[in-house]
């Protein structure tokens, strides 16, 4: 099976209604509709049926098909299947079935074969893979124009009966992408997650009647209506859901701060951490996907990363819109490698902060399902998603993960091949806003991932040096919100004592250790002799040779990236003063 379409990323239309009538006037037999909203797409394709049905003087009528219920036209009512029409391929065959052949198999469907018809056939994945023989259906549907009228004419014409039956056009709505090469004509179009305007379209549905009841009851019933500023934080904070989460999650931050019954709501920023809360637990359902609410960020970038600060800060001093009209793209991705321990993923976890983007971080190798084009169904929703909230996607430690065993493309049939190659042609794609940054403590064996056009800069995070090992120390030493015994004590310790020690070594044998003693003690001022002890028995990871090899590879294999991670050593005052001379029996030897 090929379980990745060649068009199958070419994101279709966000307006269903008017992409149905489109494909109708134009005589369209089978479209195939990837989304994760059915009740969103089944009722744009009734508007349009019933757009249509006005503009052509004749009905046009939509009949709804799953295997639970069989044919119905929605909810509620459902009909109870009599006809066994539950079985995708028998119902197909009824779909294009004349009148004068339903009447002769003794079917009865719950629908007028004259009329003009579209079906819209939901939730086929589990059908399509269970039953094969629905694929040499649907491709003889294509080749031999069956929903056409014709060629219902044309069957009639050689046995000489006179059929009846209206046009057709089915629609298959499936949540994944994966079709078998049976029908390489048919490619997918993917239903994007709502935009801007299609989310305050849901928000004004569950706010705009409380509006109303307050203006016309003088404020004893209903909400204040909201800014337009404060209702704009709104919408945005509900970027990346479906429609159905969007309004399940509004609906439930109106309950639970109680907007109806103060008539306001009184705390926003509590109203949209309620939102972001609940958006953190509707994206953990996707696999491999994780939300980190800013809460969670540094809000300072950590010693050493300087550099990196102002990196960020000649791409944040480009305007979007002087970006639009050069043809320039302020950050598409970064990419960060060195030794671990070095602060990577929190730094990037900030970057994401300071350029004002949702952070998600995505494990690629978890996101692999064990059904057949599961895996690259969960890639296509992260990378749908991350677009819909102009994201800042975090690939965590991509030389150990699923990106790092795609480069032979072996030993799963090829999915992990197909997931990067996604990603690849995501992060290629000009008109996607989402920015990707990938951490490694190993260069990964897949130099496309990494080249520039993908990637904006490459940088290295060296060990810290003495100054930078100081300030890391008492950064963290803030953090436990401790003091220390001996100021001076602590500098030693930090030029002499832990050299080529990383962050997290420093932070949690040294820091966190005897924070934890401290506090033990029942005392907030930290001892520096111990740490200090604690230092000389401490064997850092440089000097494991488990290891140093790979540190040493690491540092040959990243000698052309920028080099980050270390503050400029304190030049100590004596430095100014003229060198002494030296003696004779110096300068002979």
């Amino acid at each position: 099976m090929n379980n990745v379409q060649g068009s199958a990323f070419v994101v279709g239309p966000a307006n269903i209604r008017e992409r149905t009538m489109e494909l109708w006037k134009s005589g369209r037999q089978v479209w195939w509709l990837v989304t994760e909203e059915l009740f969103r797409v089944s009722s744009a394709i009734k508007q349009a049926a019933s757009a249509l049905s006005e503009h052509r003087g004749k009905k046009l009528g939509v009949i709804l098909h799953d295997r639970w219920a069989g044919f119905h036209q929605g909810l509620p009512p459902v009909t109870p299947c009599r006809d066994k029409s539950n079985t995708l391929g028998l119902a197909l065959q009824m779909a294009l079935m004349s009148k004068e052949e339903l009447e002769g198999a003794g079917l009865k469907p719950p629908f007028n074969p004259e009329d003009d018809l579209i079906f819209v056939f939901k939730s086929v994945d589990e059908e399509i893979r269970s039953q094969p023989l629905v694929l040499t259906l649907l491709k003889n549907v294509m080749l031999s124009n069956a929903c056409s009228t014709q060629y219902v004419k044309d069957r009639g014409a050689s046995d000489g009966t006179e059929y009846h039956r209206g046009s057709r056009m089915i629609v298959l709505a499936s949540t994944t992408i994966a079709m078998p090469e049976a029908i390489p004509e048919l490619r997918p179009e993917i239903v994007p997650l709502p935009t801007y305007q299609a989310l305050k379209n849901i928000a004004l549905d569950c706010l705009e009647a409380e509006w109303e009841a307050y203006k016309a009851s003088d404020g004893k019933d209903g909400i204040q209506p909201l800014e337009d500023t404060t209702f704009d934080k709104v919408i945005l904070a509900l970027h990346g859901m479906t429609a159905a989460d969007a309004e399940e999650v509004l609906a439930l931050a109106m309950v639970r701060h109680e907007a109806k019954k103060h008539r306001e709501i009184r705390d926003l920023d509590a109203f949209l951490d309620t939102i972001e809360s609940e958006k953190a637990q509707v994206l953990s359902k996707l696999p491999g996907l994780t939300y980190i609410r800013k809460n969670n960020i540094i809000g300072e970038p950590l010693p050493g990363y300087e550099t990196l600060t102002a990196f960020l800060d000649d791409r944040l001093g480009l305007s979007q819109a002087s970006a639009t009209e050069h043809g320039l793209t302020p950050l598409r991705g970064i990419a960060l490698g060195g030794a671990p321990g070095g602060g990577k993923t929190e730094i990037a976890k900030y970057i994401a902060r300071r350029l004002g983007r949702i952070c998600l971080i995505w494990d690629v190798g978890a996101s692999k399902g064990s059904l057949v084009g599961q895996s690259e169904e969960n890639c296509r929703r992260v990378i749908q998603i991350a677009r819909a909230m102009r994201a800042f996607v975090l690939c965590d430690d991509v030389d150990k993960g699923g990106l790092s065993k795609a480069k032979d493309y072996s030993g799963d049939g090829g999915t992990s091949g197909n997931m990067v190659q996604m990603l690849l042609t995501e992060m290629s794609d000009p008109t996607s806003e989402a920015i990707y940054a990938f951490t490694f403590n190993r260069v990964p064996d897949l130099p496309e991932l990494l080249r520039p056009g993908r990637v904006d800069e490459r940088f290295y995070v060296e060990r810290p040096n003495a100054t930078t090992r100081l300030a890391i120390l008492k950064n963290h030493i803030q953090r436990v919100k401790l003091a220390v015994d001996d100021e001076a004590a602590l500098e030693k310790l930090a030029s002499e004592l832990t050299t080529n020690w990383t962050g997290a070594e420093l932070a949690h044998v040294l820091v966190r250790a005897e924070a934890i003693r401290a506090l033990a003690a029942d005392t907030k001022i930290m001892s520096v002799a111990r740490m200090v002890e604690r230092a000389r028995n401490f064997v850092p990871m440089c000097k494991q040779r488990a290891f140093a090899d790979d540190i040493a590879r690491m540092e040959e294999a990243c000698s052309q990236f920028q080099k980050i991670g270390n503050r400029p050593e304190v030049v100590a005052e004596t430095a100014a003063a003229p060198k002494p001379t030296r003696s004779r029996r110096q300068t002979q030897s």
